[in-house]
């Protein structure tokens, strides 16, 4: 018997990957539904599986009230018992309706904030039932919280790729990432980049002059580009680098910086570190890096594991109802 109403609520990209985790466990013994963004990487990873509602983002004033009333509109029609968020700012109106209304609200802290949390987790901490986080350093930012470990459990399929072929992905942000393309390009020049490359350039405003490119694509044609490539190189988002590792694909991970107007801050570093010290990946942080790991990548065997046995065990004692989660732990050889 399903015995609660779960509203799941984030944003896009990474944290719409985070969420989508939890799906499939919590549909099984509860109602579940979700509501998020409406761009191109929630519609097609969203596509018939699983009750969904689009609400405008947040932008400035006037958006601020349309993603009130968008979030105010599904919220009625619905009446969750309990909402979860993995933020960010436009899952705040969904939270705070709920908070109003006496629900439970429950927080995952991004799996990308390793030592600092988001600015959304400090504000949220402040009147959310429960927080979890996943990473042991932001223990002393959440002395209430519950450190509950990865919400990704990460299988390898780690076959030879053979076609070649370089796959580069700078993912759904609004920043553009125009110095990974270029530096792509000098390489392609210098020859230290033999094959044929192909780029998911998303917001970004540089032009490739060596390789083809396109904006968007869906989620199975990301996947589909990740797993025939000999490598990928990625900005260090967490959905590109976890869908990357899934597909066995081998991985450079190249973190954006706010110095150059790539992000908001430098999380990216922490969490593109954290991969590489699992073994998981190529972690590059400037251009003769960059140079350095495509020379090496061949060679490169990824080692370690991750699983989300812990946080689903943690999910359980808060939500007071057992998740039927079967957790597969990465383990390369």
């Amino acid at each position: 018997m399903k015995t609660y109403k779960i509203c799941l609520v984030c944003s896009a990209g990474g944290h719409l990957n985070q969420i989508k985790e939890l799906i499939l466990p919590l549909s099984k013994v509860s109602d579940v539904y979700l509501v998020t963004l409406n761009r191109e990487d929630s519609r097609t990873l969203l596509k018939s599986s699983i009750r969904h509602y689009f609400i405008r983002d947040i932008r400035d004033q006037g958006s601020l009230i349309s993603n009130f009333t968008d979030s105010l509109k599904v919220f009625r029609k619905e009446m969750p018992d309990v909402v979860i968020t993995t933020g960010a700012g436009s899952a705040l109106s969904t939270c705070l309706l709920a908070r109003l209304s006496f629900k439970k609200v429950f927080y995952i802290e991004s799996f990308a904030r390793v030592e600092e949390p988001s600015a959304f987790g400090k504000f949220i901490y402040r009147f959310a039932d429960k927080v979890l986080y996943q990473w042991p350093k932001l223990k002393n930012f959440y002395p209430k919280g519950i450190y509950a470990g990865s919400i990704f459990n990460i299988t390898l399929n780690s076959e030879e790729k053979k076609a070649e072929q370089v796959f580069v992905t700078v993912g759904s942000t609004e920043f553009q990432f125009d110095r990974l393309l270029k530096n792509i390009d000098d390489l392609i020049d210098k020859g230290i980049i033999a094959q044929k490359v192909i780029a998911q350039i998303g917001n970004c405003e540089y032009i490739p002059r060596n390789f083809d490119y396109f904006k968007w694509c869906s989620y199975s044609e990301m996947q589909k580009l990740m797993q025939q490539s000999k490598f990928t190189i990625t900005h260090s988002g967490t959905g590109s680098i976890v869908n990357a590792i899934q597909m066995g694909a081998k991985v450079i991970a190249v973190p954006r910086l706010a110095k150059f107007g790539e992000h908001l801050d430098n999380h990216q570093i922490e969490i593109a570190n954290e991969f590489a010290t699992l073994g998981l990946l190529k972690m590059i942080s400037n251009e003769d890096e960059l140079k350095t790991a495509i020379l090496e990548i061949e060679n490169f065997k990824p080692t370690g594991k991750l699983s989300n046995q812990e946080f689903f065990k943690e999910l359980s004692g808060v939500l007071k109802m057992e998740i039927a989660k079967e957790p597969k732990v990465l383990v390369v050889n």
